[in-house]
């Protein structure tokens, strides 16, 4: 198989995995809240967008590293279970693919090289924006921590990622994915993915001596990283988080986070139905945890707001009723 049929089988792949990832597991609450600090409330609000960070700058690595080896398990199980020689020489090449990627990320270069593992940009959100756990992650007993509360079905509706003018980016700027915790739930979306997957070699357009070979390497590089974006421990379950999520590179720009240069989207939202001049945000609420200062942020996010084109009436800014505790 040549470059070109290559490219080909990778794109119509890449197709394939983004309607799969498109196609809702539950309907999103028409509610969904943002954890942050006063800073990136402040941040949000005056440029009406989200930052979605790089996913390999996560707070939690396990994350990706969790996700694909439940991916490659399935992988494993539906080669064995195919009795399919084609389906088991993608095995076979996918963990070569895996040993040679890993082999060069750990061998010193000279110039520059692009991996692209595990390679998506996400913003986090959760069913319950008033978590003592979120508190404690975001919030400190001088400054307080914010949720702010979107409605969910306009994150997607209103999206745009600043920067990326590319002609050939088709489809939503993001999608909205809830994340799955529970590993049923997650073997039975990877293995519909890989139904979805593997159905290309069915495909006569794709039929070639080298196509285990590409598909393997699709799937080391595009497949996992995209369906990984939404498995998690059952540790975090608590969390009952969704994501907005992004695989588009066009209009990546940087910000220095906790002593890191993270990679990132700028995500602009519009409200349906704001004036366009205001490019007022989806929000609906906005959380204040627990700090000494919990009145004065009250009235000054209020002024934002307003200052933004908010009305009281709209958005709704309350403390949350988690007492504080200091040392």
């Amino acid at each position: 198989m040549g470059v070109h049929a290559a490219s080909r089988l990778l794109g119509r792949v890449t197709q394939l995995v983004s309607e799969e990832l498109a196609r809702p597991s539950s309907k999103p609450p028409d509610t969904l809240d943002h954890c942050t600090t006063p800073k990136g409330l402040l941040g949000i609000i005056e440029s009406s967008a989200l930052f979605l960070s790089d996913a390999r700058f996560v707070n939690d690595r396990s994350e990706l590293s969790y996700g694909r080896r439940v991916f490659t398990d399935r992988l494993l199980r539906y080669a064995e279970a195919s009795g399919s020689d084609v389906s088991k020489a993608v095995w076979d090449h996918f963990t070569k693919a895996v040993e040679d990627r890993l082999q060069r990320q750990q061998r010193p270069t000279v110039g520059w090289t692009t991996v692209p593992y595990d390679h998506f940009y996400v913003a986090s959100f959760c069913t319950d924006g008033n978590l003592l756990s979120q508190w404690r992650a975001y919030g400190t007993a001088a400054n307080g921590g914010c949720s702010i509360g979107f409605r969910a079905l306009e994150l997607i509706a209103g999206a745009s990622i600043d920067g990326n003018n590319d002609p050939a980016s088709t489809g939503p700027a993001a999608t909205l994915q809830q994340v799955l915790y529970e590993p049923d739930l997650q073997n039975a979306f990877v293995d519909n993915v890989l139904t979805t997957v593997f159905s290309v070699l069915n495909d006569d357009r794709y039929q070639h001596s080298n196509a285990a070979l590409y598909l393997a390497n699709t799937i080391d590089i595009v497949v996992i990283p995209a369906t990984t974006s939404c498995i998690k421990a059952p540790v975090f379950r608590e969390e009952q988080e969704w994501r907005l999520v992004c695989r588009r590179s066009a209009g990546v720009q940087y910000r220095v986070q906790k002593g890191r240069i993270v990679p990132y989207l700028k995500c602009k939202l519009r409200s349906s139905g704001a004036e366009p001049w205001r490019g007022n945000l989806p929000i609906s609420k906005v959380f204040i945890g627990p700090s000494e200062a919990s009145e004065l942020l009250q009235l000054s996010i209020r002024d934002l707001l307003r200052s933004h084109g908010f009305v009281n009436e709209t958005v709704s800014v309350v403390p949350c009723d988690i007492p504080l505790r200091t040392p």
